[in-house]
């Protein structure tokens, strides 16, 4: 008999999409395919597919928080990923848990609209996101429409990335990763800067793949993952790259709109 071995957990919070393209259920899959546990906390939960949005609703925040709690009690959780939050009230909640000493490092994907522009975070969301929680990040992973509004400038190139990132750095965060996928080109730039000076600027050809569903999402549960199981930030961070740009050339059509990343082959650990 093989002595059992506690596996790392990752806990993830944020929006649960039903076709399962986004949010919580891509956050599981992503960590499940490095060797992690996920658990999960639903923040809001949305009706929606890869080409259409239809609504989304905000939890009650002190279930929300409750939740939180009963897992960081229940499971050995290495890191906490956030995702939609859809009010300011469960921003708030999330923060206040996370000024306990033993929470588990915090990576913070600030997600505010749906590919298809569902809101998912609304204006005092957005407000109480930067001021209370961002301070409380190990890592910020903002898109390019994130970093601008986060940063408050325009953000369109890899010069105007990097501002943005020390931007947002300046509001707290321990590390910005600016994910770049949306830029024109034949590379996927990402930027990442930290607190003790580092930047860089992360380059990739870009997969002939067409449009992907949810890689900015699974980028980041990635990070958070490997994070859980004792990784270096910037390691993590060049590994979940490395790991999402392999899943992409992967993807599968999955109903309407763009590709479906899949996650089902072998584990990352066994290639």
């Amino acid at each position: 008999m093989t002595e059992s071995v506690t596996k790392p957990s990752l806990l993830a919070v944020g929006g649960l999409d039903p076709t399962g393209g986004a949010g919580l259920l891509l956050d599981a899959a992503a960590a499940r395919h490095v060797g992690v546990h996920a658990a999960v906390v639903v923040a809001v939960v949305t009706v929606q597919d890869g080409g259409s949005f239809a609504l989304a609703r905000p939890e009650d925040p002190a279930l929300v928080r409750e939740a939180v709690d009963f897992v960081l009690r229940a499971l050995p959780v290495g890191a906490v990923k956030i995702g939609a939050l859809g009010s300011a009230g469960i921003v708030e909640a999330l923060t206040e848990a996370s000024q306990a000493p033993s929470f588990p490092p915090l990576v913070v994907d600030p997600v505010m609209r749906s590919t298809t522009g569902g809101v998912l975070l609304d204006r005092e969301g957005v407000a109480a996101l930067a001021a209370r929680l961002l301070p409380r990040s190990a890592l910020v992973t903002p898109n390019l429409a994130e970093a601008a509004i986060l940063a408050g400038c325009e953000v369109g190139s890899v010069g105007q990335m990097e501002k943005a990132a020390r931007r947002i750095l300046e509001l707290g965060a321990g590390a910005v990763l600016v994910k770049g996928g949306h830029l024109d080109g034949d590379e996927a730039v990402d930027v990442f800067v930290d607190r003790t000076g580092t930047v860089r600027v992360l380059r990739s050809p870009r997969l002939p793949v067409g449009k992907v569903r949810g890689t900015g999402c699974a980028l980041a549960s990635l990070v958070a993952a490997l994070l859980a199981k004792g990784e270096p930030l910037e390691a993590a961070v060049e590994r979940g790259r490395k790991l999402l740009l392999r899943e992409m050339g992967r993807a599968r059509r999955v109903g309407p709109g763009p590709l479906v990343l899949d996650f089902s082959g072998a584990p990352a650990e066994d290639e």
